[in-house]
């Protein structure tokens, strides 16, 4: 067995050498949740650790670090946990909270940071457990009876989710009552689809709808049963993958009875370039989303909504009548204020089709860079609407088709639950953990 004595040579020759990153893969799998560093080992890992964070993230979060070597006081292993969740390394904030929280099992803030740190990371079973381990402060705070019942859906455990709601009381703030509606929508969503499909550990589509409203168009088949289940870690995405999408959208569309009277595009070029491809594909006028001006039905395209700045996200949470919001590559690993009401396919790395990307030389096997389309966005989008789209790339319409018809019947709050017909509210937050769980690249 590697003993961390041994870790730290190869830490030490890699800062030696100039390669902090190096060091910090080295370091990684050590500090990652639940931790494999020893508490005798603990301020060692802490003091490496700040040297690797100043060459890599800069002299905050080093200090941060150097602070929370030591394991009497639990602010500084609080102060690092926070940062390194503001840093979206939640495996390494979630260890660092663990700590925190064994030394103070009394504070509800700390408890509550902790399991921020575990939902990030996917981790939701070992939240709930963190939770149950603290019966007085659940008895008496509501937002900690709520994380547990959210993360036992979240687990995949719905008669768990269902009974943990018996406990959550009326609120009595507005915070409260929207924690309260969002596992309420969760668990009606839940039940009016588990006939039309598996709702087990991979029914990524199914449980995508569940968290979202949103219907996922494309399953990744690559990798599906070495850990990625449906989705995608690095993709370089192409013309006809984006032409074989706007066929998904009219299916579905199509299944729950909604018409496309006219696309918008929004600002970014790629946003663009997909807008005119759609409204080419489905014949239909292209106009620029304004959300001052815009209460027309029509399907706003966007290629990614990691693109859109915090105004534009904001904008985008209303539901208005007829207004459908789909997006076409979804980066997973990061929650985000709004969930789209279609996407085609969740992804870690993805390289759209018109970027710089890596191809194999077919003359020589070499990988090769080729350089990225600067093509005006009309030709684009007019390139790719022309293309056919072979029947084998839809070999799952029917099984779509069957899916989407089935969300178009859900119904939370005498409402239609699903996305792309609701007519008010505002959207969901994207959410990046979930029943099915994923390998993710770190």
């Amino acid at each position: 067995m590697e003993r961390f004595g041994d870790v730290l040579s190869k830490i030490e020759d890699a800062l030696g050498a100039g390669d902090a990153r190096s060091a910090f893969a080295t370091l990684r799998p050590w500090l990652a949740y639940p931790g494999r560093v020893a508490t005798s080992d603990w301020g060692r890992a802490m003091e490496v650790f700040s040297r690797i964070s100043r060459d890599i993230a800069g002299d905050h979060l080093a200090e941060l670090a150097a602070l929370a070597g030591g394991l009497d006081d639990v602010q500084p292993l609080y102060d690092l946990g926070y940062e390194l969740i503001e840093q979206e390394l939640f495996d390494l904030a979630a260890t660092a909270l663990a700590r925190a929280v064994e030394r103070r099992r009394d504070l509800p803030g700390l408890l509550s940071e902790l399991v921020a740190a575990l939902e990030r990371d996917g981790q939701h079973v070992e939240a709930c457990k963190w939770l149950r381990k603290a019966p007085a402060l659940l008895d008496r705070g509501y937002v900690l009876r709520f994380l547990l019942a959210w993360n036992t859906a979240m687990s995949g455990d719905l008669d768990g989710a269902r009974a943990q709601l018996a406990s959550l009381t009326e609120p009595s703030t507005s915070s409260e009552a929207m924690m309260l509606e969002r596992l309420r929508a969760f668990l009606d969503r839940a039940s009016g689809i588990k006939r039309a499909t598996a709702l087990d550990g991979d029914d990524l589509r199914g449980w995508h709808y569940v968290l979202h409203g949103s219907i996922l168009l494309r399953v990744s088949p690559h990798g599906f049963k070495e850990g990625m289940r449906g989705r995608y870690a690095f993709t370089q995405d192409s013309e006809l993958r984006c032409r074989e999408a706007i066929e998904r959208v009219r299916l579905a569309l199509g299944a729950m009875g909604v018409t496309v009277p006219r696309v918008f595009s929004l600002p970014d070029r790629a946003s663009t370039i997909l807008a005119i491809a759609a409204a080419r594909a489905l014949d239909v006028p292209m106009e620029e989303w304004d959300s001052d001006t815009t209460d027309d039905p029509g399907l706003i395209v966007a290629y990614d909504l990691d693109a859109a700045g915090p105004d534009l996200l904001q904008q985008l949470q209303p539901h208005r009548p007829g207004q459908v919001l789909w997006e076409h590559a979804s980066r997973w690993v990061v929650d985000r204020p709004v969930a789209a009401d279609l996407v085609t396919y969740v992804y870690q790395y993805n390289v759209a089709p018109w970027a710089e990307r890596s191809v194999v030389d077919r003359k020589t096997g070499d990988a090769i860079v080729t350089p990225a389309d600067d093509s005006p966005a009309e030709l684009i989008g007019a390139r790719i609407a022309a293309l056919e789209v072979p029947d084998g790339e839809l070999t799952d319409a029917d099984a779509l088709n069957a899916f989407s018809l089935a969300c178009g019947a859900v119904v939370h709050g005498g409402e239609l639950a699903t996305g792309a017909l609701r007519e008010q509210g505002l959207r969901p937050r994207q959410w990046t953990g979930g029943p099915v769980r994923s390998n993710r690249f770190r």
